[in-house]
């Protein structure tokens, strides 16, 4: 990513973490407590880096023939993975060896039925 890029996404970075400071205080909650989790889903691994290098950890992805690659190029950084969306279930073997730190959102009723621990 060249540097006018970089510079394009750092601004959009500061103005969500601005907005996001400014609700916190709206809703008298601590703004640490939030964690704001950039959507990756369509994005190359490089502008995930490029984010990572801002500061950015937390990534949410809802594909998972798209998430794979990309947790597999950027494994080196200290990311954390967050899959978002619903999983089909014939995906389900490929997910569950890859440590997702949070649950799934919005999950197949009958999936979570199967694996109660790891949804919600």
């Amino acid at each position: 990513m060249d540097g006018r890029a970089e510079g394009l996404a750092a601004l959009r970075l500061h103005g969500v973490r601005t907005r996001l400071t400014a609700a916190a205080a709206a809703a008298a909650r601590d703004p640490k407590g939030i964690i704001l989790v950039a959507v990756s889903k369509t994005q190359t691994a490089e502008a995930v880096a490029t984010l990572a290098r801002l500061g950015q950890r937390d990534f949410g992805e809802n594909y998972l023939q798209e998430a794979l690659p990309k947790i597999e190029a950027l494994g080196d950084l200290d990311l954390i993975w967050h899959f978002i969306g619903q999983l089909q279930s014939n995906k389900i073997r490929t997910f569950l060896p890859i440590q997702y730190p949070h649950p799934l959102i919005n999950l197949n009723p009958r999936l979570q039925s199967i694996f109660p621990n790891r949804l919600i």
